[in-house]
């Protein structure tokens, strides 16, 4: 019975706990979200690591299907945090004027929300709705 891959798990949601309170990625959508989907990502692959550590009995049948569903979703959601951040930095690294009047800064931010939770979110819907077909590949 390994313990160790649901250790380090538990040990990587501690350390990325670590940095929520921080402001700057409080304040930061992108920057919350990657923390926040890999915390949830770590937090469950510590629990199978500890569910299923040496046998292969399904004992939650319903938990497969919302773990599937989140990382899933996390798959979708941290690419699109990181091309926000990726946005912001070209943004400041142009010479062009940065606006910031408050239309600007919203739409930014809205921009920002719909890529880190809202599009993986309806993903993670559109898979429970419709499920890849048996033999295609996901």
């Amino acid at each position: 019975m390994a313990v160790e891959p649901a250790a380090l798990s538990f040990v990587s949601v501690v350390l990325l706990g670590v940095f929520i309170p921080v402001k700057r990625v409080r304040t930061s959508v992108p920057s919350l979200a990657i923390l926040l989907w890999l915390i949830g990502c770590n937090l469950v692959h510590g629990i199978n690591a500890l569910i299923w550590a040496g046998n292969l009995n399904v004992h939650v049948p319903v938990w497969c299907d919302i773990v599937t569903k989140l990382v899933l979703g996390a798959n979708v959601a941290l690419p699109g945090a990181f091309l926000c951040i990726s946005r912001h930095l070209e943004l400041i690294s142009s010479k062009r004027k940065i606006e910031t009047d408050l239309k600007t800064t919203r739409n930014r931010t809205l921009l920002d929300f719909l890529f880190c939770y809202i599009i993986p979110v309806i993903y993670m819907a559109l898979r429970v709705w419709f499920p890849p077909l048996p033999g295609v590949p996901n």
